[in-house]
């Protein structure tokens, strides 16, 4: 017995299932120790487990989908350039990610954030250039 008690074998089974302090059973996630099965696989349930990424407590048997799903921290890719940003931050990215595509102001044309005065200087119709005849 893993309790260190000197006891005769007849009143082994008696010891290890009513009288012993030693837990029998043992949480597969943290080792937390428990005398009765049905408290153990309670436990293991819900057994806690902190996140690496955000810090939240979830339990140890949902923590991959936490962190694949739900987790604030996990790293989503920008709708616009493809950079990897943490989801609690991608919409204020994708805000002012220049790499949208915006219509522009005079002429209701679809340009890329980032080239829009290059189509204001060159490309967009609507705006008043100066003509080379005038």
């Amino acid at each position: 017995n893993r309790c260190s008690s000197f006891l005769v074998y007849e009143n082994y089974n008696h010891h290890k299932n009513r009288e012993c302090a030693e837990p029998r059973f043992r949480c597969k996630w943290c080792s937390k120790g428990f005398r009765k099965r049905k408290n153990r696989q309670a436990h293991e349930d819900e057994c806690p487990t902190q996140c690496d990424l955000c810090g939240l407590e979830v339990p140890y048997r949902r923590e991959s989908r936490h962190k694949l799903s739900h987790c604030p921290k996990r790293l989503v890719q920008c709708s616009y350039c493809d950079l990897l940003v943490s989801e609690d931050v991608r919409t204020k990215h994708e805000l002012q990610c220049l790499d949208q595509i915006v219509e522009c102001c005079h002429c209701s044309s679809l340009v890329i954030w980032k080239n829009l005065s290059i189509h204001w200087e060159s490309e967009c119709d609507e705006i008043g250039r100066p003509s080379l005849f005038s």
